[in-house]
């Protein structure tokens, strides 16, 4: 059984998203989607918008994208989760946000 997890951190600043990935520094989570309905990969979304992936090993990435993008990668999953709507009312466009997938 493959197992996925899916979920947002919310970051004051570009600089702090993109950021490289050291453990003794995590942002909050800003939410947790339903990765096993999601109907598309964070992967898939960053090469269709020219997002840079930041791979933390070989089953866990992280896509940094301002608050603009963030919903659109929300609208794309809204059908698959019905917790999302109220997610987008919180995302604000002027910070910036690091989407974590992992799958294993």
């Amino acid at each position: 059984m493959t197992y996925r997890s899916l979920y947002v951190q919310e970051h004051p600043d570009e600089a702090s998203a993109t950021a490289p990935y050291l453990f003794a520094n995590q942002a909050p989570v800003f939410c947790w989607l339903n990765a096993q309905t999601w109907p598309a990969p964070a992967w898939a979304f960053a090469r269709e918008h020219d997002l840079h992936v930041d791979y933390v090993d070989n089953c866990w990435m992280l896509v940094a994208l301002n608050g603009s993008m963030l919903k659109r990668f929300l609208r794309a999953g809204q059908a698959a989760d019905p917790n999302v709507s109220a997610i987008l009312e919180r995302v604000q466009e002027d910070r910036w946000y690091v989407i974590n997938e992992e799958e294993f």
